[in-house]
C-alpha cells in the first residue's frame, strides 16, 4: 500500500529515479520586506504616521496655524522617538507634527501617491532651532512634488507607488535606497527630500538632544478630482518608518543645499491692463459705497535666505504669495477680490484666494481656480467689454466676501460669507486676504513672481448717518 501510494504521489509531483519525492513547480520565497532587510542591515525600524490636521484644533483660544490652507489641510510626519534619545520629543503644532532627528537617521514613507488632484508635495522643514522662542518654519529645499515624480516616472504620479527618504546623509540616502530596491522597490518610484546637513551657511544641528534642532515635514494634497478618494487616501496613505542605525555614527556625505529649478519663462501674462479695467468694473458695480482699493504685497519668504533672518512662515517654493493688508471687516461691509486665474492661463498647476484669521492665523475660506471660473462675467460691464472684446474672461475672476451675501447688491456675483464663530472671523480680529499661485507646470517650481499679473481687492462701505 505504502509503494501504490508514492505512485500516486509522484503523479502529483515530480519523483526521482527510485522514488524521491520532489516538490514540482514550488511557488517561489516571498521577497524580503524592507524591514527585515534594514534589520539584518543594522538599522532599528520604527513605525509612525503620516498625520492629517484637524481645523477643529485652529479654534483653540492661543492656537497658531500657520496659514493653513482651509481646503488643504496638511499632512506632517509623526515619528516615535529615536532609539537613544533622553528628551522628549517637541509637543504638536495644531497644524502640524514635530520630530528630532539624528544625522544618521532615515524617515521613510512608504505607500501611494495621492489620488488626482492639481497638486501634492512632501517637504522637511526647520521648525526650530536649539534655544530659540520664535519659529522659523524654513524649507530645506526643493520638493518632492506630483511634477518631479512624474518626470521620474515617466507617467503622471497620481495613484502610484511612492517612497520619500529624507535623510541629512548621502551615505544613508543610499544604504535605504539600495535596501528599497532589494525590497521590490521600483528605482523611478523613490524619491529623495534631503536635508542640507553640509551647507555651512544654513547651520543645520540635527540630533536627539536639548541641542537639536526640531523638523516638521509638510505634505500637500491641493484642489483633489474626487475629495471623497482623496479623504479615503488620507486614512491610510502608506507606512511611515523612522530608520536609525544601532550604532548611532558620524555623517559621512552630509547633502548640500540643492538648488531650486530656474522658475522665469521669460514672457509676462498680458493682461495687467484687463485687470486694472477689472477693477474700475468692479468699483463701477457699487455706486453708492465708499472704497478703499488695496493693491497685493510680495508674502514669498525664499530659503535659503529666510533661514538666516530666521522667519520663514512655512512657506514651499512650488509656490508665489501675496497678501492684502489686514483688514476689519464690519457689519454692512464687504471685500471684492480680482485677479487673473493663473491655472486658466498655463502659468500654475493651481491657484487660489484666502480668507484667515488673523488672530489664530487658520483658513477661513479657500477658493481655488477652478471654482473662479466665470466670476468675473458679472463685473465685466459694457465698458469693459468695450475695452477688451478679445479677452477670454475665464482668465480674470472676481469674488464677494461679505457678512451677509443675501443683500440685493450682491445679486449675480460670486458670494461667500464670512461668519464670526470660528472658523470664522469676528468683528474686532482682523481678516487677512492671501492668494497662492504653485506650480508652473512648465518649470516644474513656483511661477515667477514678476511674470504674472498681481491681483488685489477693495474694501467697500457706508458711512454711520
Amino acid at each position: 500500500m505504502t509503494r501504490h501510494l508514492l505512485s500516486w504521489l509522484c503523479l502529483a509531483a515530480a519523483c526521482t529515479d527510485g522514488g524521491t519525492l520532489r516538490v514540482k513547480d514550488a511557488p517561489p520565497a516571498p521577497e524580503p520586506t524592507f524591514d527585515a532587510l534594514a534589520e539584518q542591515a543594522g538599522f532599528v525600524v520604527q513605525e509612525g504616521t503620516l498625520h492629517f490636521m484637524e481645523q477643529a484644533d485652529c479654534c483653540v483660544p492661543g492656537a497658531n496655524c500657520f496659514g493653513s490652507n482651509a481646503s488643504t489641510p496638511y499632512g506632517s510626519y509623526a515619528l516615535p522617538p529615536a532609539p537613544d534619545q533622553a528628551v522628549a520629543s517637541p509637543a504638536a503644532q495644531p497644524s502640524h507634527e514635530l520630530f528630532l532627528l539624528r544625522p544618521d537617521e532615515a524617515v521613510v514613507f512608504l505607500g501611494q501617491a495621492p489620488p488626482p488632484a492639481r497638486y501634492f508635495s512632501f517637504r522637511t522643514y526647520l521648525w526650530r532651532r536649539a534655544a530659540t522662542e520664535l519659529p522659523v518654519f524654513g524649507s530645506l529645499g526643493p520638493t518632492v512634488n506630483h511634477h518631479s515624480v512624474a518626470g521620474a516616472l515617466g507617467q503622471p504620479a497620481w495613484d502610484e507607488p511612492l517612497a520619500v527618504v529624507t535623510t541629512a546623509d548621502a551615505a544613508i540616502e543610499s544604504q535605504v535606497i539600495s535596501l528599497l530596491v532589494e525590497a521590490g522597490w521600483d528605482p523611478a518610484s523613490i524619491a529623495t527630500d534631503r536635508l542640507p546637513l553640509g551647507d555651512a551657511a544654513i547651520g543645520l544641528h540635527p540630533g536627539v538632544d536639548a541641542e537639536s534642532d526640531e523638523y516638521t515635514t509638510i505634505v500637500r494634497v491641493a484642489v483633489s478630482d474626487d475629495p471623497e478618494r482623496q479623504v479615503a487616501w488620507q486614512g491610510a496613505p502608506g507606512r511611515l518608518l523612522r530608520v536609525s542605525p544601532k550604532v548611532a555614527q558620524a555623517p559621512q556625505q552630509p547633502h548640500a543645499f540643492e538648488a531650486f529649478p530656474t522658475e522665469e519663462r521669460g514672457a509676462s501674462e498680458p493682461l495687467d491692463g484687463a485687470l486694472a479695467d477689472l477693477e474700475a468694473a468692479v468699483h463701477r458695480a457699487y455706486p453708492s459705497y465708499f472704497r478703499t482699493p488695496r493693491a497685493s504685497e510680495d508674502s514669498s519668504f525664499v530659503s535659503p535666505g529666510c533661514l538666516a533672518t530666521g522667519a520663514c512662515f512655512g512657506g514651499t517654493m512650488d509656490a508665489a504669495y501675496r497678501v492684502l493688508p489686514p483688514t476689519r471687516l464690519l457689519a454692512g461691509q464687504f471685500l471684492v477680490v480680482y485677479g487673473v486665474n493663473h491655472e486658466h492661463t498655463g502659468r500654475a498647476s493651481y491657484s487660489s484666494f484666502s480668507i484667515d484669521q488673523g488672530e489664530n492665523w487658520y483658513g477661513v475660506l479657500a477658493v481655488d481656480s477652478r471654482e473662479l471660473v466665470g466670476s468675473a462675467q458679472t463685473f465685466a460691464d459694457a465698458t469693459f467689454r468695450a475695452r477688451h472684446p478679445n479677452v477670454d474672461l475665464d482668465d480674470l475672476w472676481a469674488w464677494v466676501v461679505a457678512r451677509d451675501c443675501s443683500d440685493p447688491i450682491h445679486t449675480g456675483h460670486r458670494c461667500t460669507e464670512i461668519a464670526t464663530t470660528c472658523p470664522g472671523v469676528a468683528f474686532d480680529q482682523n481678516l487677512l486676504t492671501g492668494f497662492r499661485a504653485y506650480l508652473d507646470p512648465e518649470t516644474g517650481t513656483r511661477p515667477s513672481p514678476e511674470e504674472l499679473v498681481h491681483p488685489g481687492g477693495t474694501l467697500f462701505f457706508k458711512l454711520a448717518p
